[in-house]
């Protein structure tokens, strides 16, 4: 797992292709105008997920990871906290990798929380369970892209 903020990006990822497209994608895209929805960045090997919801009760969201793609999550707008804990300090609930590329996890007492804000991101690996859209302390509304970038195994 990594954490940063996006205008310091390069530290972090100046060799792998997949992640430069990714962040490419964000530094040349009107992210204020950024449309709901799938947007295709190299076919299903890079693509951004842009979403917008209200944060929820801790109670009511789930752990999760993933096995084809890493997850990197840009809070565009608004603030939310996220869980992360290793997947093998979490207890598989349902392996739905083979169809949705996501396993779901049973929380636990190992994990820490990260308080994201706009221009926030973090990366999700593989081995990181990770638990989205928690609100921090009340609900809020927020603004999120979720690049996808497929592993070169």
């Amino acid at each position: 797992m990594i954490i940063g903020e996006v205008k310091n990006v390069k530290r972090y990822f100046d060799k792998d292709e997949g992640i430069n497209k990714a962040f490419e994608f964000l530094k040349d895209i009107d992210l204020d105008n950024l449309e709901i929805g799938k947007h295709l960045i190299d076919g299903d090997k890079v693509f951004a997920l842009v979403q917008s919801y209200d944060t929820r009760a801790e109670s009511e969201c789930k752990f999760e990871s993933h096995k084809r793609y890493i997850d990197i999550q840009v809070i565009l707008d608004g603030i939310e906290k996220i869980e992360w804990s290793p997947i093998d300090k979490l207890n598989l609930v349902e392996d739905d990798f083979s169809k949705n590329d996501k396993a779901f996890y049973k929380e636990n007492s190992t994990s820490s929380e990260l308080i994201l804000h706009s221009g926030n991101f973090v990366v999700f690996y593989p081995e990181d369970g990770h638990r989205a859209c928690i609100q921090v302390n009340t609900p809020s509304h927020v603004k999120k892209v979720v690049l996808k970038v497929e592993l070169n195994n």
